[in-house]
């Protein structure tokens, strides 16, 4: 077991006896008896000015107190590009060339990058800044946290999976230190408050402001607004496997990541779903803290009157044709003016406002008003129309996710009195923290529209539609040209491709190794130094502050990340171990791979609707019953059922196609499944689906066209015309939930998830 081996552990230097421990003033308030338990688990070590304590990528198992002296700690391993992003410009005329170079290679012209981060995150009190990564520590601060306490969970201390040094540290004086194995951390150290309180005063006094600050999100607060946090934070440390917060619990603290990885995942009908992994640097809890957020749902008397709209702290105009930018519209209802009301979050509730404009009154709880407050479940009339004050389910006031932590963890916990109290004082903060809210909770939404229509398990058990990314490349089509890999080294400054053209295959497809965004993203979460993450597109990025640890490689179920020695300004005699990963082109407008294939041969798809749309073997011919004995010759037999016939292991996925459900009319209830990129209806033989006893009906009637990723119904010149939403048309673009009307049928448009 992991705890003999740390008892017969050899750590060299000199074995600190239970008397000398106990007359340490560091270690004050812990008995010699407790120190009696762990013979030879702490040894004290000497180094002069120069010498190496730990070195950058080394496995470690050992956590580092420094009593005396101070050390430099620093990333030696320089921040090499490994993404497809040229963070170093060339200027001038030679910028000038590599322009026209990138352009005969292929290159795209690439889009404005994101604010980057200010600091790398480390296992140590501190975190090093990106412009020069060192920094110094001095007396009461521990360095090899996370690796040592990480190796607390493994039966053995070598094992193939560890957590590697961050950072390489070196003395700058003479430096006394006490070098402890993990049982001491978290037995006895840990449970001393003595010890505990003066970490977090040296937390306090010394490491928050650079913690906050390496957060982007606080990297431009004022010292007043760190001064005025300062005394508000605790540190609060949580076992592996311990339930940090929990989903539908009520909001009560705002968290910031200082040690170890926690795991962000929501609930779901069959399964767990998990959005993310947070390390060092990263926050979360801040959603349920958040105050409410509402949306208004406007719903009219004809089926397909819907309309939606978010409502924040700024007024948004409502009306029949508004004339405001972003406005909310209510085009059927001629009772509501152009400009009618002004709707605003105020507090708890919903401000609604007459405008000057408005011709007619608002009906609420039965009289009616100018203005008035309205809770999340009321409503207001007005004409035909019913108004619904939503509440928005990410901001309710609890939590919208499970946190858990998947080592030992260690957080600063802010309280939601004091979080809130921050947000009313520094409106810069509350700007930010909303801005990242809202591209999580988007980030959430595309990852749970991508499971919703399936079991969660049933889906996950598809080795390949466990990604949310897929690179394809139809073999029917490629003609081994090269193009997609010279493409690919093109994009890159170190000359390496990602796209290695050999993977798993499936009909006339083979999905090379390139990374899938997997649902749960295992890479993420044995990174010492942060550098692996999500974005909001859900792709995965390597920062170049990689070390080249290669856990995230290891910990890869599909190998599609790779270790490579990539060399520092063209000098061969310094190459650098670093991840590199398929990251979409992350930094230009659309994969190169894609854009440079001249055979359409390389796709990018997400692929659970690729797998519906090309593989569920669709039969969309309507089925007719053979025609009677006796039936008069040439009379065309009545449709039989006109549910789609499905040939396919894969049919479960067939709520993800464009379809037609059949609402009124003698097939009520049953699908029309669409064809791409076309699908005509009418009396003919020659339609997709043919209604040949609908005397209302054309003999072509109308079509639905499938074009740049939107919908069109057209009408085809019929004599009775083609209704949507009550409105003849002849020509429109659908959305879900649009009722059309043509011969006797109604149907309710469903546009899938296609992409």
């Amino acid at each position: 077991m992991a705890k003999d081996l740390f008892q017969q552990a050899d750590l060299g230097g000199t074995p600190l006896t239970a008397e000398e421990l106990a007359t340490i003033p560091d270690f004050s308030g812990i008995r010699k008896e407790i120190w009696g338990k762990f013979p030879g688990a702490i040894a004290r070590k000497v180094f002069q000015p120069g010498e190496i304590l730990m070195r950058e990528g080394e496995s470690g198992t050992t956590a580092f107190y420094i009593h005396r002296g101070e050390v430099e700690i620093f990333i030696s391993s320089p921040l090499v590009g490994a993404r497809s992003a040229k963070s170093n410009r060339v200027k001038g005329l030679l910028g000038g060339i590599t322009k026209i170079t990138s352009y005969i290679k292929g290159v795209p012209d690439q889009s404005d990058r994101r604010p980057r981060r200010t600091h790398i995150p480390i296992d140590a009190t501190v975190d090093l800044p990106m412009d020069n990564p060192v920094a110094t520590l001095g007396p009461g601060d521990l360095v090899g946290e996370l690796a040592a306490l990480a190796a607390l969970k493994q039966d053995k201390i070598k094992r193939p999976k560890y957590y590697p040094r961050s950072a390489t540290v070196r003395a700058k004086s003479e430096v006394e230190v006490f070098e402890m194995l993990p049982n001491i951390l978290n037995n006895v150290l840990y449970t001393s408050p003595a010890f505990k309180d003066k970490l977090a005063r040296n937390y306090r006094q010394r490491a928050l402001d650079s913690h906050f600050r390496s957060v982007p999100v606080f990297q431009s607060v004022s010292q007043g607004f760190l001064d005025e946090l300062r005394d508000k934070v605790e540190l609060v440390d949580f076992a592996p496997g311990q339930v940090i917060c929990r989903q539908g619990d009520v909001a009560d603290a705002f968290y910031l990541v200082r040690l170890g990885f926690v795991k962000v995942s929501q609930h779901l009908p069959g399964g767990e779903l998990v959005l993310t992994y947070l390390s060092r640097g990263s926050y979360f809890g801040e959603m349920g803290l958040l105050p409410p957020a509402f949306r208004l749902r406007a719903r009219g008397p004809q089926k397909g009157q819907t309309a939606e709209a978010a409502i924040g702290s700024g007024r948004l105009a409502c009306g029949r044709a508004p004339s405001a930018p972003g406005a909310f519209a209510i085009p059927w209802d001629d009772y509501i003016s152009r400009d009618h009301f002004e709707v605003w979050a105020e507090g708890g509730h919903v401000r609604v406002s007459r405008l000057p404009e408005g011709k007619n009154p608002i009906t609420f709880r039965m009289q009616p008003c100018n203005t008035f407050q309205a809770a999340a479940g009321e409503t207001f009339v007005l004409g035909d129309t019913t108004f619904e004050v939503l509440e928005d389910p990410y901001q309710t006031g609890k939590r919208t996710a499970t946190c858990t932590a998947m080592d030992f963890v260690q957080c600063v916990r802010i309280k939601a009195e004091d979080f809130r109290a921050m947000l009313d004082r520094y409106p810069e903060v509350r700007r930010g923290i909303e801005q990242v809210a809202a591209a999580r909770r988007k980030m959430d939404q595309q990852m749970l529209n991508r499971v919703s229509t399936v079991s969660l398990n049933d889906f996950l058990k598809q080795e390949l539609v466990q990604g949310q990314n897929l690179l394809l490349i139809d073999l029917t089509r490629c003609t081994r040209c090269d193009e997609c890999v010279k493409a690919c080294v093109a994009t890159h400054d170190d000359g390496v491709t990602r796209l290695i053209r050999d993977g798993l295959r499936f009909d006339k497809y083979l999905a090379p190794t390139s990374c899938r965004a997997c649902m749960d993203p295992l890479c993420m979460t044995r990174c010492p130094v942060g550098s692996i993450r999500r974005k909001e597109t859900l792709d995965i990025v390597i920062e170049d502050w990689c070390i080249g640890c290669s856990n995230c490689a290891l910990d890869c179920p599909y190998g599609n990340i790779n270790i490579v020695e990539l060399f520092v300004d063209g000098k061969k005699a310094e190459p650098k171990p670093k991840a590199v990963v398929c990251d979409l082109c992350a930094d230009y407008r659309e994969p190169n791979c894609v854009r440079a294939c001249p055979h359409e041969a390389a796709i990018r798809v997400e692929p659970k609707s690729f797998f519906a749309q090309e593989l569920a073997g669709v039969q969309l011919e309507v089925p007719v019953e053979a025609p009677q004995a006796g039936a008069p010759e040439g009379l065309e037999a009545a449709p039989g059922d006109l549910a789609t016939k499905i040939y396919s292991n894969v049919g479960d996925l067939l709520p993800l196609l464009p379809q037609l459900k059949i609402v009124a009319g003698p097939r009520a209830g049953s699908k029309l499944q669409l064809r791409l990129p076309a699908t005509t209806f009418g009396r003919g033989a020659g339609n997709d689906y043919r209604f040949a006893d609908d005397e209302a009906m054309s003999r072509n009637h109308c079509t639905i066209v499938y074009e740049n990723g939107r919908f069109f119904l057209r009408d085809l010149g019929s004599a009775n015309g083609t209704a949507v939403n009550g409105n003849l048309i002849s020509e429109i673009e659908l959305r879900t939930g649009d009722v059309i009307e043509f011969g006797e049928l109604q149907v309710e448009f469903q546009a899938g998830q296609i992409q």
